[in-house]
Order: structure tokens, then C-alpha cells, then sequence
């Protein structure tokens, strides 16, 4: 039962994500035309502890836990356990080594994940080219 629960947060969360995005960019401003050379030098922030994006996040958990009929913990748990099961599958079918896998647990804790993840992404096109 507990794994069944758990395979049902992770498909919610599958599914929750692009509703959130399509109910994000639906209430958006339209897009305010700015130079070229000032888009490429901008950079999107991260969300702050308090900020919106984080009050939305919290509304999400809270929302998907209780129509899961768990905890916002337990759903937490379920997060990294399936993260912690997709990094694992990911080494064993070569598509990471393991230091990668441990390099992107690491991020998942200290909030660096975008930035890992752009730079085993970068490993990987290098190794390819050089296989070539």
C-alpha cells in the first residue's frame, strides 16, 4: 500500500507541474519587448525563502498531500525517495557515473540543482564530441 501511495504522489507530481505552469503563464503579463543585448545579460533569480514561488510551492505540497491523504513530510519523502531510485536506475543504465548521481544529490540539498545539472549536461556534450 505504502508504495502504491508512494507511485501515486510521484504521478501527481508529474501531472501537478505542468498545471502549474500553464495556471502561471496564463495569469502573466504579456511579455514587455526589451533589446536583445539586455535579455541575453538577465538573469532569473532564484526563489528567495518567503518569496512567491515558495508560497506557491508550500500551496502545492499542501494541496497534493491532502488530496493523497498524507503529509506534506511524507510527500517530501516520497520526492526524494523516487529522485534518490531515478539517479540510481540513471547509473546502472549508463546514462550517469556514479560521482554525477552523487554530485546531483548534493545540489538537491544545497540548492544548487540548475546549475549542477548544466554542468554534467556540459561533461556529457564534451565526451560525446570527443568519442567522435
Amino acid at each position: 500500500m505504502h508504495s502504491l501511495r508512494a507511485r501515486a504522489a510521484v504521478g501527481c507530481i508529474a501531472m501537478a507541474i505542468p498545471l502549474t505552469l500553464l495556471t502561471h503563464t496564463a495569469s502573466a503579463e504579456p511579455p514587455q519587448p526589451t533589446h536583445p543585448a539586455t535579455t541575453a545579460q538577465a538573469k532569473v533569480p532564484a526563489a528567495r525563502p518567503g518569496s512567491q514561488a515558495d508560497d506557491r510551492r508550500s500551496a502545492r505540497d499542501k494541496a497534493l498531500a491532502d488530496a493523497l491523504g498524507i503529509t506534506v513530510d511524507q510527500l517530501k519523502q516520497a520526492r526524494e525517495t523516487a529522485a534518490s531510485q531515478l539517479l540510481k536506475d540513471a547509473v546502472a543504465h549508463g546514462r550517469l557515473t556514479q560521482d554525477q548521481a552523487d554530485r546531483l544529490t548534493a545540489a538537491r540539498a544545497n540548492g544548487t540543482l540548475r546549475e549542477t545539472r548544466a554542468e554534467i549536461r556540459k561533461e556529457r556534450r564534451a565526451q560525446r564530441a570527443s568519442r567522435r
